[in-house]
């Protein structure tokens, strides 16, 4: 049995040597198959070599007709890079990281030792010593250990720039001003606190209702400071605070710029100043002055209309709150589009006020201001009217009327005016586009030029046939003398706009009262096109065009 037992043994390794062979005999005479087949991967990547270095030795030959493609899209479709990604509200969101004359840190530079080392920065910004930083470190032992350009540096901005009240330039010629002994006094656990979403929202609270606020919170050795930094962790806690100063101090710290602020019900009556605080209207405001100042500039600071039936709060005010606590109003959006811009095109004046005075030159810089991509004045977007997801929505004469009287002179104000973008698009064009007649006539009786053209030819005939206005075509034609029968560059005339966005209005009064000549038919032809697409739905004004047309044909 031993011996049988041995003996199948010895077959079946037989057998597995003998398979094993022959499978890489086999392998080795089909790898040897594909090599005929197939050629060598080094002789073939020495090919592949040898063809790039004569593809880019013919390449980096000069060509006589080698060209620099022109980009022929309109300006506001251009971009330099990629736009950034981001949310709306969130580098806007951020207090005291910009760099501002207002802040006398800002010439440190990033590699410093003083944004790297939290000792260093402490030192030599905020004038404390090594004595006072290592009591404060034993006080809150992770104060060493804060990052200096989120934590630090945000937070002594706030000591200096809100509560001691250097919000004007000064002279930093000597270097950083160090706190006083009474900001000193400040107990560390302050710079553990949330700037963004706790402290200066509750501040800036304080100030709005008159309340001790600023400087007042330093006095006693910062005996208010502190007991504000305790409350203002719970709303409620926070609330009774404010009723408790309310009553002990009155009017005595009412801001000037807040002095007729009240405060509103949940139906929105106004109350007696006297009325408690309630906690729905501290979270209201917290809500409103979380949105961001770009919200406040384009009028979005409530877009579910939630908060201000509780806080009575203009966008202009929401504004001087948000600048005088770190935010920036030089910032621009992800199309580089200035606040300014946005407070012009959402019709805020107010909120256009507050943002003009951080200008150094005020309004005359603020005339002068240009978008980086299209190159359009705030006047422009002031006659074209601007939401936060909707653009040409209706001029603002408020606005337009508020930076004519302002910005100079008569010279002044017609260089102002007659300002055109990178495209050659005038103020005149984006009011007759908007359809607001009000802007239209200001701007004429500002001496805005009425016959220039854009890059592509088109003039003002052609804006106010898109924006499909019959009345202010009417007085364009009659008041203006504009020709509604020329055409552009390509030959397309306003009747073609008109068609093209579906201006029946025009499109009639075009026909009937002008009698305008549609060259080589391609309004008609446009109309038959956009009739028979089928992305176009029933309905659609667009479509409708066909019947004046054929109409007009069968009067002839």
């Amino acid at each position: 049995m031993v011996h049988h037992r041995r003996h199948l043994l010895l077959i079946a390794g037989i057998s597995t040597a003998a398979s094993f062979c022959f499978e890489a005999k086999s392998s080795h005479v089909m790898t040897k198959a594909r090599r005929e087949k197939c050629p060598n991967r080094v002789s073939l990547l020495k090919t592949s070599l040898s063809a790039a270095e004569k593809t880019s030795t013919v390449q980096d030959l000069p060509s006589v007709h080698t060209m620099k493609p022109v980009d022929t899209r309109p300006h506001e479709q251009r971009a330099k890079v990629p736009r950034k990604a981001r949310r709306m509200n969130h580098s806007f969101m951020h207090l005291f990281r910009h760099d501002s004359p207002l802040f006398d840190d800002q010439k440190i530079a990033l590699s410093s030792k003083s944004l790297t080392c939290a000792r260093t920065y402490l030192r030599e910004y905020a004038g404390y010593s090594n004595e006072e930083i290592d009591k404060m470190e034993e006080n809150f032992p992770p104060l060493l250990d804060l990052d200096v350009k989120r934590h630090l540096r945000p937070k002594l901005r706030f000591i200096k720039h809100t509560l001691e009240g250097n919000i004007r330039p000064r002279n930093y010629s000597q270097g950083p001003q160090p706190l006083s002994d009474v900001a000193k006094s400040i107990p560390p656990q302050y710079f553990g606190s949330r700037m963004e979403k706790m402290l200066a929202p509750r501040h800036a609270f304080l100030m709005y209702v008159g309340v001790p606020h600023g400087q007042a919170l330093l006095e006693n050795d910062a005996s208010l400071f502190q007991d504000f930094l305790i409350s203002c962790r719970r709303t409620k806690t926070f609330c009774a605070l404010c009723n408790k100063w309310r009553k002990e101090y009155g009017d005595k710290y009412v801001d000037e710029e807040f002095s007729l602020n009240v405060l509103k019900e949940e139906k929105g009556s106004r109350v007696n100043k006297d009325a408690a605080i309630t906690p729905k209207q501290v979270e209201a405001f917290d809500s409103l002055f979380l949105r961001g100042i770009m919200a406040a500039s384009r009028n979005d600071m409530d877009p579910f209309n939630q908060n201000l039936t509780h806080m009575n709060v203009t966008a202009g005010e929401m504004i001087n709150l948000l600048t005088r606590h770190g935010s920036n109003p030089l910032e621009t959006d992800v199309r580089d589009i200035s606040l300014l811009h946005w407070a012009a095109g959402s019709g805020q004046v107010d909120a256009l006020q507050q943002l003009i005075r951080v200008l150094p030159r005020g309004i005359e810089d603020a005339c002068k201001l240009k978008a980086d991509r299209d190159g359009a004045s705030i006047l422009h977007w002031a006659a074209a009217g601007a939401k936060s997801k909707a653009f040409g929505c209706g001029g603002h004469e408020n606005v337009c009327k508020f930076l004519m009287e302002n910005c100079g002179g008569p010279n002044v104000q017609r260089d102002v005016v007659n300002a055109l973008t990178k495209d050659g698009n005038s103020v005149l064009m984006w009011a007759a586009w908007s359809g607001t007649l009000e802007v239209v006539k200001l701007m004429v009786r500002h001496r805005a030029d009425s016959f220039v053209k854009n890059r592509n030819g088109c003039s003002v005939a052609h804006w106010a046939a898109s924006g499909g206005n019959l009345d202010l075509c009417k007085y364009l034609y009659s008041a203006q003398n504009i020709d509604f029968s020329e055409g552009n560059n390509a030959g397309n005339t306003p009747l073609s706009h008109a068609v093209a966005y579906g201006r029946n209005d025009v499109v009639k009064w075009l026909k009937d009262e002008l009698q305008v000549e549609d060259v080589d038919g391609r309004a008609e032809d446009l109309a038959i096109d956009l009739f028979a697409w089928d992305t176009i739905e029933d309905g659609d004004e667009r479509k409708e065009a066909f019947n004046l047309f054929t109409d007009w044909d069968n009067e002839q």
